[in-house]
């Protein structure tokens, strides 16, 4: 019985250690799912065991503080924000023109208007 546990055991830690390697040589997200899928396939836990191998990679991924994103995720991030800016600039162009219309603002010189827009990282430009 203490054979069979010690076998387990050392399968978690192997386990750990591929995962761990994955990350730290720089897979993106998508590989390291695919691999990953391989090696818990291989090294397979009793439930137990399998939740603290998870507790472990949690640590580990917030200790790292890194946040694996493929470069499609980026691309697509990046373009909804431009869509959310964009959307966001011409509800506020069509508040503004019908308000003036409506003689419920002052009208002010088109020069003095400024549209900002944001950064992801929050910084305007």
């Amino acid at each position: 019985m203490q054979l069979f546990l010690f076998i387990k055991l050392e399968r978690k830690q192997q386990k750990l250690v591929l995962v761990r390697r994955l990350y730290e040589q720089g897979f993106e997200r998508e590989d390291i799912i695919n691999l990953f899928g391989f090696i818990d396939w291989m090294l397979s836990l009793p439930i137990e065991l399998e939740q603290e191998f998870w507790q472990e990679i949690r640590n580990f991924e917030e200790s790292k503080r890194m946040q694996y994103i493929t470069s499609v995720e980026r691309i697509g991030f990046q373009k909804g924000i431009e869509q959310s800016q964009n959307q966001i600039k011409q509800v506020l162009l069509c508040a503004f023109a019908t308000s003036v219309a409506n003689h419920s603002v002052l009208p002010v010189p088109l020069g003095a208007l400024r549209i900002i827009s944001f950064s992801p990282s929050g910084t305007s430009r």
